[in-house]
């Protein structure tokens, strides 16, 4: 027997501070063979109460600069025997942290699709001169940070 499109859906916060609060849309699909895990995230400026686009977090004008230093920290989980190969181009979804921002790469792009979902850290130093200024300025006077576990049903 095979059950298609069955879907799990959970909405949950994963980071708070004074400044920023993230959500994960975290949606499992199970199409009778396999799962498959897909998480947006969504960022909260809680100072101008409004949702933050991927766009007023980081300048993508620079993109391949950012896509540099993704791949440099890829580098150094392989030499760790993570089996990743080369982003070649920066993934639609991203969420910010405490010290810097993950780069979430859906399965089967820069490791296999039996890994599932990836996610490459990188630092707020590192990334400094692709922030924005307004996403800077969060960054350099946030504070009161609150991390919150995945939930899970089993």
């Amino acid at each position: 027997d095979h059950y298609g499109n069955v879907q799990n859906i959970k909405v949950y916060p994963t980071f708070n501070s004074n400044h920023i609060l993230v959500m994960v849309i975290d949606q499992t699909t199970f199409n009778g063979d396999y799962f498959q895990e897909k998480m947006q995230f969504v960022t909260f400026n809680r100072l101008r109460h409004q949702v933050m686009t991927n766009d007023e977090i980081i300048n993508y004008n620079e993109s391949s600069e950012i896509l540099n230093l993704v791949n440099e920290n890829i580098d150094k989980l392989k030499e760790e025997g993570h089996d990743l190969h080369h982003a070649i181009h920066l993934p639609g979804e991203i969420y910010v942290r405490r010290n810097g921002i993950f780069f979430i790469f859906p399965a089967g792009t820069i490791a296999s699709l039996n890994d599932g979902m990836q996610e490459i850290f990188v630092y707020y130093k590192q990334l400094k001169p692709y922030l924005t200024k307004d996403f800077r300025h969060i960054v350099e006077h946030n504070n009161g940070f609150w991390h919150y576990n995945p939930i899970s049903f089993n």
